[in-house]
Order: C-alpha cells, then structure tokens, then sequence
C-alpha cells in the first residue's frame, strides 16, 4: 500500500506520462528526467496548499459575523459535543465559534503550507 508521499509521486509520474504520449520527446526521455520532471512538479504542487486553506479561513471567517446557518459539522466532535442543538456541558455554543474554530485550523495549515513553501526550490 502506497504512503500519501508515494501516492502523489506516482500520480504525478503517471500525469506527466499521459501529457507526453505519442510525442517525439516522450522517447527521448531517461527515467532520471521523467522523475525529476515529477519531483519538480510535486514542488509546483505543494506551493499551491497554502491557496484552500487561505481561502477557507477567509471565508469561514466572513461566515462567522454573517451567517445564518444553525449547525455546525465541520466542527472536531471532541472539541464540541453536537446533539440537537450545539452545546458543551449545557451551554449553547453560538454558531459564530464553529466558523472562528474553523477558520483557526484553516489557518494553522496555511502557515504550516507556507513555511514549508518558503523553503523550496521551484524551476520553472
């Protein structure tokens, strides 16, 4: 069974492939090239992780003053206790939290995706 490290690289291995069949230059390539074509394809990947997680703490934080929405799913259950309505120990847990606790793991991610973006080499 493939890691997710694994699965990406032969994803992107098996794209490039596809992107270069029939073409005269797909022949002319060593399988050292078609894996470093893969390597820098999964750096140009990575770089992009920060982009979704950005927008979905953007947004998750506009949702948390305007929403009209009364559940949250989205939300860790062992953080929050869900039932018929949102509560923790008895108190109602205001739906503007859900977006807010939402928007805080968007945004760990994002800056997780970022510091490790500023450290890579991207050819182009």
């Amino acid at each position: 069974m493939f890691n997710q490290s694994d699965f990406q690289s032969e994803f992107l291995k098996t794209y490039l492939e596809e992107t270069m069949a029939g073409s005269s230059r797909a022949l002319s390539i060593t399988h050292e090239m078609r894996q470093q074509q893969a390597e820098a394809l999964q750096r140009e990947v990575e770089a992009f992780f920060i982009v979704p997680n950005l927008l979905w703490a953007l947004w998750s934080i506009a949702q948390s003053v305007s929403t009209k929405i009364t559940f949250g799913y989205w939300v860790n259950v062992t953080l929050f206790k869900t039932r018929s309505s949102p509560c923790v120990s008895g108190i109602e847990i205001p739906v503007f939290v859900y977006f807010q606790y939402y928007a805080e793991e968007r945004m760990q991610y994002y800056f997780h995706f970022k510091e490790s973006c500023t450290s890579m080499n991207i050819d182009h």
